[in-house]
């Protein structure tokens, strides 16, 4: 009962910390409480009973970069106080000090029966499928044998074998000179034995294999042969001959030689891993992007779509190994990234206090300007910390040397923002007796300003095309438009949210349309001697869309995959021409709809144009309000694509059947093949 009760006791008490550990990653890490919560969980059958483990706890963690994977799993390690037993892999690197074989190498005596975390970091890294071909050499192999059953195979190099082999060499030497050796002693050519192993001549008896191999020997078969003490050793070697002794230390060279298996089954094992695959607005790096529709995107992802994306990038037995436990990062929201930059500010303000012994504040303007320089809702929390380090340390800094110069006498100091200027307005006893400025370099904030000129102008034309066609074509109201953006390879957009997992054959020439708005609506605002080179990505992406269509999708006259007539692609059919011929018929009728279209809703084209020649971005709202006053069709009443349709047609087919049975219930007459009699 007493053993029951420690037992007992002690569960509770690794219970405790593992709470404390939840509620401790959940005060230092914004937005993920409900990942934080998956991933205690999941731990705590390992971490309160490892005993009852018998292969190791697999738990992947997946996410954009700077979500905060690594952190916390370095933290967690902390907190479970496993900082000894806590060894992070970078596969990224496959022979530097943080590669997983250099790494193996200092922990492979760790005890079998010792619970011990691992981090698989960058796993992305070792990917065994490019390009869908299988990679030849894979530098990382030992991973999935961990990922297996904790036991992982190698081959160790070891400087005592080599002792043991160069020894045995020279007693073969002495077999040749015709040594005499009865019951491992040496009887002939004892004064060259001794000058060989630099033997003392008061030594009356020279053992063939000299004692000082002895540990040597043992630590290389002690497991395999039952040899842990040199006694027992002593009783093979001083029972044989020399060609004995010399076979014995043959089987020990190939003993030390074969391979060792290090057993790592209760371990606990975190897979860390950037699927930027996997996430379809990964690619959109643009900090213009808002957080909460990134965020929501991201949502969307789930275990299925993870293995899908991991199917492309390793073999199925190694996606099997990853097991089930798939925990996937949300992007995060704008209410995380602002508790974030709150966070991070009050901790500077703390250390500048601790530094400068003054109060620090900083206004809402100050974290304002964080929020627009720093944020990228594509790339995490690291830029945020980049721009904070930037604006407001180095100028902290300046200000408080200024202080001390002209000898200000402040008990607080209130940071504030002022166009491009950073303002330290110093007070004493609440009153303001000093204002302190210093200019900041807003690189996306300069960026986002609307410049009102003709790339404005030409770029509020342009994506006003997609916007309005999209609208009057799909019934499909974009959720912003922009016509100054940040980025540097691209001067506007228009972003759409919740797009279908397909596309219907008769979208197909109005889904190309709208990839040509811009280009037709350059053409009928400026005139065709004034289009810009702006829309050779638009063509480019219609006429991949078409491509796809005809040559894969069964869209074009025949139901069949074309191809290049090339090795590679000996299934399909080589009459690329004929589908070429395809994809320009149907550009065309494409360009004419668009052409067509934005004639008809020239008003709609003309007012969202003008709006964004002024304004940097045209919002989901003001779109909609301009297109129930402009818009000439019926477009803006198919906002939401009837998500049911395919279903309910369904539906309607089988209420039209009914209950009606064949007409013919027989079997028909079987179609034989390779017959002369064929019948149907």
């Amino acid at each position: 009962m007493a053993k029951e009760n420690n037992q007992s006791k002690h569960i509770q008490q690794k219970y405790n910390v593992l709470e404390n550990a939840r509620q401790t990653l959940k005060k230092e890490f914004i937005g993920i409480d409900g990942i934080i919560d998956e991933i205690i969980e999941n731990v705590s059958a390992w971490y309160l009973m490892p005993q009852l483990l018998e292969r190791p706890v697999v738990i992947n963690l997946w996410g954009l970069t700077g979500v905060g994977k690594t952190s916390v799993v370095n933290r967690l390690a902390e907190l479970l106080d496993y900082q000894d037993l806590y060894y992070r892999f970078d596969l990224g690197e496959t022979e530097k000090e943080y590669s997983f074989a250099n790494t193996v190498d200092r922990i492979k005596e760790n005890e079998e029966d010792e619970p011990i975390i691992f981090a698989l970091d960058e796993i992305q890294q070792c990917r065994t499928i490019i390009a869908s071909r299988p990679t030849s050499h894979d530098k990382n192999r030992m991973v999935w044998d961990l990922l297996d059953n904790g036991k992982i195979q190698f081959v160790e190099y070891s400087h005592e074998l080599w002792r043991i082999k160069n020894l045995t060499w020279r007693l073969y030497q002495f077999i040749l000179l015709g040594i005499k050796v009865k019951d491992g002693i040496v009887y002939s050519h004892k004064q060259q034995y001794r000058d060989e192993f630099d033997v003392d001549d008061d030594e009356a008896i020279l053992r063939f294999v000299p004692e000082a191999y002895y540990t040597y020997i043992i630590n290389q078969v002690s497991d395999k042969l039952n040899l842990s003490l040199k006694q027992d050793l002593e009783k093979i070697l001083l029972s044989g001959t020399a060609e004995e002794n010399i076979q014995f230390l043959k089987k020990v060279i190939k003993i030390g030689n074969g391979p060792k298996v290090a057993n790592f089954s209760k371990a606990l094992i975190f897979v860390l891993g950037n699927l930027d695959e996997a996430y379809s607005m990964s690619g959109n790096y643009s900090s213009d992007m808002d957080a909460d529709v990134f965020h929501r995107l991201s949502l969307k992802l789930n275990v299925p779509g993870i293995k899908s994306t991991l199917g492309k990038m390793f073999r199925d037995e190694q996606v099997a190994r990853f097991g089930n436990i798939h925990i996937i990062y949300p992007a995060l929201s704008r209410n995380s990234y602002e508790k974030i930059i709150k966070k991070e500010l009050q901790q500077l303000a703390l250390q500048l206090n601790k530094h400068f012994n003054v109060l620090i504040e900083f206004s809402d303007s100050i974290h304002q300007l964080i929020y627009e320089e720093g944020v990228y809702p594509s790339q995490g929390v690291r830029p945020v910390f980049t721009t904070i380090h930037q604006i407001l340390k180095s100028t902290c800094s300046n200000f408080y040397a200024q202080i001390l110069a002209k000898n200000i006498d402040a008990d607080k100091l209130l940071f504030v923002r002022a166009g491009n200027k950073i303002r330290c307005i110093c007070k004493k006893l609440n009153q303001s007796v000093f204002i302190l400025e210093s200019t900041i370099k807003t690189s996306l904030g300069d960026l986002r300003k609307n410049r009102i000129d003709d790339l404005q102008a030409i770029t509020a034309v342009h994506e006003s095309g997609h916007a309005v066609l999209s609208i009057s074509l799909l019934g499909k109201i974009p959720e912003a438009v922009y016509s100054v953006s940040s980025d540097a390879d691209k001067h506007g957009f228009v972003y759409f949210e919740d797009e279908r997992p397909f596309i219907p054959r008769k979208e197909i020439t109005a889904r190309a349309a709208v990839l040509l708005g811009g280009f037709v609506a350059e053409k009928l605002i400026f005139g065709q001697e004034n289009q810009t080179n702006g829309s050779g990505s638009d063509i480019s992406k219609a006429t991949q869309l078409l491509q796809f269509a005809f040559a894969n999708s069964g869209f074009g006259k025949h139901p069949i995959q074309y191809g290049l007539p090339v090795y590679e692609t000996k299934e399909t059919y080589h009459n690329y021409q004929e589908m070429e011929a395809q994809v320009k018929e149907s550009l065309q009728k494409s360009l004419q709809l668009a052409e067509q279209c934005l004639q008809k809703e020239f008003a709609l084209l003309l007012k969202m144009s003008d709006y964004l020649s002024k304004n940097g971005v045209l919002s989901k709202s003001k779109i909609k309000e301009l297109t129930e006053k402009y818009l000439q069709g019926s477009g803006a009443e198919n906002d939401k694509w009837n998500s049911s349709f395919y279903r309910d047609q369904l539906k309607n087919k089988i209420r039209e059947y009914g209950d009606k049975e064949p007409n013919n219930k027989a079997v028909g007459n079987t179609l034989i093949l390779n017959s002369d009699k064929n019948t149907a």
